[in-house]
């Protein structure tokens, strides 16, 4: 605020002393120049270089990534046992296998076995449901599937596979961008997946419907309608294999129902899914279900009793362990509006006269900015008509009070800046206390019927 006011004094000091009469010629271009520096050394040169500096080490990721090059590794016969699933362990002269064929698997992280002899099989047109306590290795399964983790054991992956993740993931664009990720549009088919996904209501109630924008990461969305989209995309991608890692967690029980029947029995019909829940409840009429027990797949449930006496366990542990209910609400309403909100967090600080003194200093310290600004004419009316200074200053004077009045700037910008400072530091205590304690009093049982990524109005 003060040094365009502290280099334009040094000009009006520089012309008196060297005799240059102050003319509107002279001193309202200075200060159009040095606003002008302001603003570009003060903000525009910081973000440019911070820019820039993002920019240098973005494009050098990119461009590591895209030189990096692509391995593909030819397909497996499964009757061929190796020690590691590494692509040097392929035989490209084998057949063809398509479907998934896992056996004796094993997966060790340092010392620890996180799998141990898993063995199934999924073929085109099987439903394969996989259930299991929290941290039995449901997921991991998937991973060996993909390769993205390092297993032994024999495994054979024949066909073009999709994958949804059990975590969505959303990028800044619009839903249906969300849902193509640059696949070609096929209408009839881009309607179908919509009305499997159980995504049709939803976009009629946006005002754009699928053109909506979802924001950085789906801020837009709530965690259903991100898990959702996230399902779409997978399932809108043409693949011989579908692997679905819990896709019905994120959602209430009715739009769960829908997405299974319509979706995964539906659509996926004559596709091969590998399908992991907590809800075993849907896989109950399904042929191949495996429940992993502490690495190990335990059983295989074939007779309604015994996925029965499974159900209960493997339901409560997963509720305790993720903080999921069996139903989900995707919608939530504040009872504050946004004044109050404000008001409630400014009157949060530990002295109620802060924020007064607050906005006294404002109003002081802009104040005093504009009239240093019309100080500086004294001298150029008084040039022009040849008579004294205002308030019967001399040049001197004029001087001394002009520096004056820029030190007392310089005081009361600095003593507003700390006060705020510590005014709003003062509130974020007070907030965090009173949160983290409000969390600490609250049951258990809240956090296994809300979820942490669905907002709520029954805390506050």
């Amino acid at each position: 605020m003060y040094v365009t006011k502290i280099a334009l004094f040094l000009c009006v000091l520089s012309a008196i002393l060297t005799k240059v009469p102050l003319t509107p010629e002279y001193i309202f271009p200075l200060i159009s120049i040095y606003e002008n520096l302001n603003l570009i050394t003060v903000l525009r040169f910081q973000l440019a270089v911070t820019s820039t500096t993002e920019a240098i080490t973005s494009v050098a990721r990119i461009q590591k990534f895209l030189l990096s090059g692509h391995k593909k590794a030819p397909l497996k016969h499964p009757s061929k046992s190796t020690d590691t699933c590494s692509p040097k362990s392929y035989q490209s002269s084998e057949p063809t296998v398509f479907g998934i064929h896992l056996n004796n698997v094993d997966v060790t992280f340092d010392t620890s076995t996180v799998l141990k002899n898993v063995t199934f099989s999924a073929l085109p047109g099987d439903l394969v449901g996989l259930s299991g306590k929290s941290g039995s290795g449901k997921s991991i399964v998937l991973q060996v599937i993909l390769e993205e983790i390092k297993a032994k054991g024999s495994i054979a992956v024949g066909g073009k596979i999709s994958y949804a993740s059990q975590e969505a993931w959303i990028f800044s664009a619009s839903i249906k961008q969300n849902i193509l990720f640059g696949e070609e549009e096929d209408e009839k088919k881009y309607l179908r997946v919509i009305r499997a996904c159980a995504l049709e209501r939803d976009l009629s109630l946006f005002a754009n419907g699928d053109q909506t924008l979802v924001g950085e990461r789906g801020v837009m969305l709530s965690g259903g309608q991100k898990s959702r989209i996230n399902l779409a995309r997978a399932v809108y991608r043409d693949a011989d294999i579908y692997l679905l890692d819990d896709p019905l967690a994120a959602v209430d029980a009715s739009v769960a129902q829908h997405i299974f029947n319509e979706c995964i029995l539906g659509y996926l019909k004559d596709k091969c899914v590998v399908l992991v829940t907590h809800h075993l409840k849907y896989l109950r009429n399904v042929k191949k279900r495996y429940i992993i027990n502490k690495g190990k797949v335990v059983e295989e449930a074939s007779s309604e009793n015994d996925f029965m006496e499974s159900d209960e366990a493997i339901q409560e542990d997963f509720i305790k362990s993720h903080n999921l209910p069996p139903e989900i609400h995707e919608s939530a309403t504040t009872k504050y509006s946004t004044q109050q909100i404000y008001k409630k967090y400014w009157c949060s600080g530990n002295h109620w006269i802060l924020p007064c003194l607050i906005f006294a200093l404002l109003l002081l310290t802009h104040s005093l900015n504009s009239f240093i600004d019309m100080f500086i004419v004294f001298p150029i009316i008084s040039n022009k008509t040849k008579s004294f200074y205002f308030f019967s200053l001399t040049l001197e004077h004029f001087l001394y009070v002009y520096a004056s009045l820029i030190v007392l700037l310089f005081f009361l910008n600095h003593t507003l800046s700390m006060i705020f400072m510590k005014h709003c530091m003062s509130i974020s205590k007070t907030l965090h206390n009173t949160l983290l304690d409000k969390i600490l009093a609250v049951p258990i049982k809240f956090f296994n019927e809300h979820p942490s990524d669905q907002p709520s109005t029954h805390l506050e």
